[in-house]
Formats: structure tokens, C-alpha cells, sequence
């Protein structure tokens, strides 16, 4: 929801990360970024955000048509290059790789008893797949390979760079790192996003003036904390502030027209104030305005983000606009335009091709509302992200119910190591938001938060 936090803060991930591409669920180390991602060949590239300890893990998912152990995989790849005088072996042996496992038959899979699995076979719940593990160091650094066979003559293969100094204190953490990686189906992958594509096709199939019309007048405070490995509150960071009206997209520029147009859609307004760095004083105010038609094939949007301490500040605008298809334009596309106000270049505008089911923008910030009446179930949708540059990207909600009548969004974006847990009411109202196991967003009133922020004069 609070796309804002993903782009002005730190990545620091605490989550499972999940590649369907490559196949493969992995911890990710904390400080850790995921700085490349490709479909074909499939890899992922996850790196340290820490400039202090720089280090590289790519995951690859590669053929194996000889269909060599992977001992004697791992040896082939060290082959193809050539060591350098001094090269040292640090480790060469087998490596387990243990974890729930609900797939196909594996070559090389071990179950809890010990016994090897044939091809085919179900796997039970615990099982162990003996991967090999090659690290050598020499003069430019630490190299590491591990080869895991997986499905389809095919073997994963993790590869790890760094420094000797980086490889002394972090060696461990990363070791720790691939004991964790899981392996998944691509083929069950594809069948679960075809399905939630498809429950994801209804929602947006819906939307209609009768339905959205009941969005209107939602309006909520949010409250925003950084917290610990343990979920212990650390400092209060911001508040954000989210109200719906309906309107149409000329109210964006805010002139007032002579004659008012009527409604044609809804505009969802944010406004946030984030405390980045207590430490520092900086301040990030965000203004935007996202409005959408009634049956949200046509969007704009209008936001404004200015940091600022003191008297010194500095302004990011962003604007953007999709349209539905039309003659002569049978496939919507998106247009983005970012500009920095004390640059004097201009940035080169986005547009990209839409796919359906596609999520307007409008929505993500009221998506309680939007799925209150949904049963547990996976959506999958394409939207326009920016956490860093423009994209489009895939984004999976995943809605449970609970004990207490409240419901959770665990959402996921495609290749981008983030995840956002939400609890919702039955109204579809905030309870919380924890966002990368590091900040806490609750439902909160305007009260609390000025009571929290006035003395701080940052009301």
C-alpha cells in the first residue's frame, strides 16, 4: 500500500523470496537487494545493499541433459576457467539442503527415513536434496558454486562473489542463506498464476458505477512505525492520511471549472508526512491525487514528493495516464513522467503496453475495501510500479480469512523480494501492515496522530 516507504527507505529483507522463473524460494540475508532478474535464460541476480560488505548471489536454472551429479556439475563449471597461481580450495564437499518440499520426484531427493525417491514419486512433507558445494578463493576475491538437480534434466546452480574480508564475517550468513532455498514446480507456478489471473479478471470484470460507487466516502488514518526482528515498535516514522471522493479527471489539476463536470469516476487522495532518518530531521511530504473512470479502464494520476529540511528541499513530481482501448489503439497503454525540480534534464517519459487484468493505480490504496467481499482465495494482476524507475510489474494478493473475522493480504511483486502482510476488518479497514518485517502501519484516528506529531511541530 505504501508504495512511498518502498521507495524513499532502505530494502532490508526478512521474507522468503520467491522466483518462478528460476524455480526456486530462497531466505534472503538481511541488507540484501534484488539487483537482476531475467525470464530467459531464468536467473536472479540478489545483492548486498550494504556498501560496507559487498557481495553477489545469482541463482540460475540451467540444462543438465548428461545429467551429471552435482559434484562432477559443479566441477565442469570450475573448468571452464582457468585458476590463477595461489588458488586456494575452501570447501569441496556435499551440502544438504533441507525443507518442505510438496513437488514432484527430484533425482538425488532423500526422504526423512533416508531412502533415495524415484522420479515421479510424491515427495513427503521433510525431505533432503544433497546439492555440492565448490568455493575457492584467489587474488581478485571468493568464488563459491552450488548445484542442486531439480526438475527436467535441469540442475539450479547458486553462484557467490565476494571479498576474502566480506567472505570471513558474511561467509556464514550466506551458507545459511542456500541451506534454505526450496525448490518449486514451474509447471504447478504456471497453473497457480493462470488461476489467480483468473480470479484477479473477475474483479476488474466488475467494476462498474454500482459497484465502486460504494468506495466513495472511505477515508482513513494510518499510522507508521519502524520495528525489530521481533516486531518491537522502534520510532514513530510518519502518518498518511487516504480519502475517496467521486470526481473526474479534470479536478487532477485543481482548476475550478464554471460549470462542474459530473462525476465519472472516484479519486483517491493520499497524504503522507515520513520522518526518513529521526537521526537526520529530513522529511518526505507526499501529495497525490489517482483518479479512475467508474469501470477503470481509463486512470490519471497526479503525486508530489518533497524532501525537505530547514529551508532546503527538493521536489519529485510524477504524473501518468492510461487510456481505454480506442480505434486505431487496440491495446491500452500507460504513460509516466517523472521531473526533479532542481534538475535541468528531463527525464525520457515512460509508456509500455498494458496487460489485462490490469490494476489501476487508484486501487491499491484502497484494496481492504475492494476485496472485502472476496473469499480466500489468490489474485494476480499487472500494474505500474516505481520503487526506483518505472515498470510494469505482476502483483499477487493472497486473501485469508481468520478466526477473528478480520482477513489477510499477503501481497508479492514479481522479482522484487517485497512483501506486504495486511490485516483488514470486515469493512476493509486497516488493523496492520508490516512491510518487510521492518515498519508497522496501523489504522489509527486524527487525534492520536497529532497528539503523536504536533509537538514535534510536524503537523
Amino acid at each position: 500500500m505504501l508504495s512511498t516507504i518502498l521507495l524513499l527507505l532502505p530494502l532490508i529483507y526478512s521474507v522468503p523470496y520467491k522466483n518462478g522463473d528460476v524455480g526456486v524460494q530462497i531466505e534472503l540475508p538481511t541488507e540484501s537487494a534484488i539487483s537482476a532478474t531475467s525470464q530467459l535464460p531464468p536467473f536472479c541476480m540478489i545483492s548486498s545493499s550494504n556498501s560496507g560488505a559487498i557481495w553477489h548471489l545469482r541463482l540460475d536454472r540451467s540444462a543438465n541433459p548428461s545429467e551429471l551429479n552435482p559434484k562432477d556439475y559443479v566441477h565442469f563449471i570450475r573448468s571452464r576457467r582457468v585458476d590463477p597461481e595461489g588458488t586456494k580450495v575452501l570447501a569441496d564437499s556435499a551440502l544438504t539442503i533441507r525443507g518442505n518440499w510438496e513437488n514432484q520426484g527430484i533425482p538425488g531427493v532423500r526422504g526423512v527415513r533416508g531412502e533415495a525417491l524415484a522420479a515421479g514419486q510424491k515427495l513427503p512433507s521433510t525431505v533432503e536434496i544433497a546439492g555440492w558445494w565448490l568455493v575457492v578463493q584467489e587474488s581478485e576475491g571468493v568464488f563459491g558454486w552450488l548445484a542442486i538437480p531439480t526438475f527436467g534434466r535441469q540442475m539450479l546452480v547458486a553462484g557467490i562473489f565476494t571479498s576474502k574480508d566480506v567472505w570471513d564475517t558474511h561467509g556464514g550468513m550466506l551458507v545459511e542463506a542456500l541451506e534454505s532455498l526450496q525448490l518449486l514446480d514451474p509447471v504447478a507456478l504456471i497453473t497457480e498464476k493462470i488461476n489467480g489471473l483468473d480470479a484477479a479478471s473477475v474483479i476488474i470484470s466488475t467494476l462498474n458505477k454500482q459497484t465502486v460507487r460504494p468506495l466513495v466516502g472511505f477515508h482513513e488514518w494510518r499510522r507508521i512505525q519502524s520495528i525489530d526482528e521481533n516486531g518491537v515498535v522502534q520510532d514513530e516514522i510518519g502518518y498518511l492520511q487516504v480519502s475517496v471522493t467521486a470526481g473526474n479527471n479534470k479536478e487532477l489539476n485543481d482548476v475550478r471549472e464554471e460549470s462542474p463536470t459530473p462525476p465519472n469516476g472516484i479519486i483517491v487522495t493520499l497524504r503522507s508526512r515520513i520522518l526518513i532518518h529521526p537521526e537526520t530531521g529530513v522529511v518526505v511530504d507526499t501529495v497525490g491525487k489517482y483518479w479512475m473512470s467508474w469501470d477503470g479502464k481509463d486512470e490519471r494520476w497526479s503525486n508530489k514528493i518533497t524532501r525537505w529540511l530547514d529551508r532546503a528541499k527538493t521536489v519529485k513530481s510524477e504524473t501518468g495516464l492510461r487510456n481505454r482501448a480506442a480505434l486505431g489503439s487496440a491495446q491500452p497503454t500507460i504513460l509516466v513522467m517523472q521531473q526533479e525540480s532542481n534538475s535541468i534534464v528531463t527525464e525520457e517519459p515512460f509508456k509500455a503496453a498494458t496487460q489485462e487484468p490490469w490494476l489501476p493505480r487508484a486501487l491499491i490504496w484502497v484494496m481492504g475495501p475492494l476485496l472485502k467481499n472476496a473469499d480466500s482465495q489468490r489474485f494476480v494482476w499487472y500494474c505500474y510500479d516505481n520503487p526506483g524507475k518505472p515498470k510494469i510489474t505482476t502483483r499477487t494478493d493472497v486473501l485469508t480469512k481468520n478466526s477473528d473475522g478480520t482477513k489477510t493480504i499477503t501481497t508479492t511483486f514479481d522479482s522484487a523480494g517485497d512483501t506486504l502482510r495486511t490485516i483488514v476488518d470486515h469493512d476493509g479497514r486497516l488493523v496492520q501492515q508490516v512491510q518487510q518485517g521492518s515498519f508497522l502501519i496501523t489504522g489509527s484516528s486524527k487525534d492520536v496522530l497529532q497528539r503523536i506529531w504536533q509537538p514535534k511541530n510536524l503537523w
